[in-house]
């Protein structure tokens, strides 16, 4: 009986041991809480993404998705390994929004002229939908946006209008 309790114990151990993910080389030692919420006109911009890169180039990757409200809570990555917060530190700042197309592919067996005339729909659907993106152009190209952010020993939350690129309250 001694050996099967000893069994299980030592068995439940391992198991407790090997679930635990352990913090990958180059993951940040410091995260704090942010929120950056994304509005229009005052209007929240629901299913916006925001990416955080450092001036430096780093391991791990920062991104967060705006929910109904438009505010998005970045988690930092390294591969499978995921975290909420930011490290504190200086940031550039993408905002994107991407399409989710209503119209289905057409099937395997479908003709040219079928498969033609559903991407006729899609391009089309893709000229409205650019017309109606809140997002400015420049915002998600690392290289062209206007927004840096300043994230604290504090962290913080963050107001971004877009008519009024690159500014911030907090």
């Amino acid at each position: 009986m001694k050996h099967y309790i000893l069994s299980i114990t030592v068995l439940c151990l391992t198991f407790i041991g090997c679930s635990r993910q352990s913090v990958p080389d180059g993951f940040p030692a410091k995260l704090v809480p942010v929120t950056i919420t994304i509005t229009k006109a005052g209007t929240p911009v629901a299913g916006a993404s925001v990416s955080l890169l450092e001036e430096q180039p780093a391991k791990y990757f920062i991104l967060g998705n705006a929910d109904a409200t438009g505010m998005a809570t970045p988690e930092t990555s390294i591969n499978a390994y995921s975290r909420l917060g930011v490290p504190p530190g200086k940031y550039r700042m993408t905002v994107s929004m991407r399409l989710i197309s209503t119209i289905e592919d057409p099937p395997m067996e479908a003709s040219d002229a079928e498969r033609k005339a559903v991407q006729a729909k899609k391009d089309k659907e893709l000229v409205e939908w650019t017309k109606k993106n809140p997002v400015p152009p420049d915002w998600p190209d690392i290289s062209k946006t206007p927004l840096q952010l300043t994230i604290s020993d504090k962290g913080g939350d963050f107001k971004v209008e877009i008519d009024a690129p690159g500014t911030f309250t907090q």
